[in-house]
């Protein structure tokens, strides 16, 4: 669309980039093998911005010259169009993966090597996406003859809170799980089941296991957010929303817009072309908030007890995912 071959610097993120530099790493490059091949990687530009060449002008109907920008990718706009663009701000999105996320002024490049550092214009985003999301409803939902997801957050509300009992590790992918921690052979659990539990507490287990995997990965970037920022087709469920609020102890909030990912963009082009003074200043103009969701004080008590008790439930069930692992490659 310019003539220009770029990247922006989420993008390059990884594998190649120096973070804290900015640009790619001869160090990176040689343990991949690859320091032959740098003079082939795009050059790294914060913002890319060019002008449309005649060409694609004259094929798509627009002026030469037109601002082409490249956004920075999917999670990175989304957190920018949720508004989370400022040091401790947080975003999750409750899509096909949970990704939560905040805003950090430094790359986190210490500790357990998971999660992303992303480069953004002014910052860094700190993110764990999981392998599983809402693919967990969708399976819920088959498993109990439900038709659409509303249905389970309906059904979970016939539950108390902490679902009689249950725990759910929501570790459902093949390729086992990637955020907070790293195991291919990490695999899900429902525990605690007997005669005294229905439908409703499955629900409910696997709504707070879901959300028990949220505060993990909130934990895990070393933020101490004020509130926290939701998007993705879970966002449309209010139980799902109360759920998080209580679990995590913040107030959720949801973005107004549909098309989060968009708004990100379009932020990132007003600075880019001058029309804002930074994304910042963009997103307090355009970004606009649908409604706040608060945690109810005596289910944050209890929810930090229950959080307790999963991570203590995940520790000694890791302890049989190897041995799981053999009984499949028997199968």
């Amino acid at each position: 669309m310019t003539g220009e071959l770029v990247a922006d610097e989420s993008d390059a993120s990884a594998p190649f980039m120096d973070l804290r530099a900015r640009a790619y790493s001869p160090e990176l490059l040689s343990l991949f093998g690859l320091g032959w091949a740098e003079r082939l990687l795009p050059q790294v530009r914060p913002c890319p911005v060019a002008g449309l060449s005649a060409g694609a002008a004259a094929a798509l109907g627009l002026p030469a010259g037109t601002p082409v920008v490249m956004a920075p990718y999917d999670i990175a706009s989304t957190a920018l169009g949720a508004g989370a663009v400022e040091p401790g701000q947080a975003c999750a999105i409750l899509g096909t993966t949970l990704c939560t996320e905040v805003i950090v002024d430094a790359p986190r490049l210490d500790g357990e090597p998971t999660g992303i550092n992303i480069a953004l214009p002014g910052g860094y985003l700190r993110a764990f996406p999981t392998f599983a999301g809402t693919e967990v409803v969708q399976w819920t939902c088959r498993l109990l003859g439900l038709s659409q997801p509303g249905e389970l957050g309906e059904l979970a509300m016939e539950s108390r809170p902490g679902a009689g009992g249950l725990a759910f590790l929501p570790y459902l992918s093949p390729a086992g799980e990637r955020a907070p921690f790293s195991d291919p052979l990490a695999r899900g659990s429902l525990l605690g089941l007997s005669f005294e539990h229905g439908r409703a507490d499955v629900a409910r287990a696997v709504l707070e296991g879901l959300t028990m995997v949220i505060r993990d990965c909130l934990a895990a970037t070393g933020a101490a957010p004020t509130e926290l920022r939701v998007s993705g087709g879970g966002s449309a469920s209010a139980t799902w929303l109360g759920l998080i609020a209580d679990v995590t102890g913040l107030p959720v909030r949801r973005p107004a817009d549909a098309e989060v990912g968009a708004r990100g963009a379009y932020l990132v082009g007003l600075a880019a072309t001058g029309a804002e003074s930074s994304v910042a200043a963009a997103a307090a103009g355009h970004v606009r908030l649908r409604d706040a969701v608060e945690p109810d004080p005596g289910r944050r008590v209890l929810y930090d007890r229950l959080f307790a008790d999963f991570l203590t439930l995940r520790d000694d069930n890791a302890r049989t995912w190897p041995l799981l692992g053999e009984l499949r490659s028997r199968s």
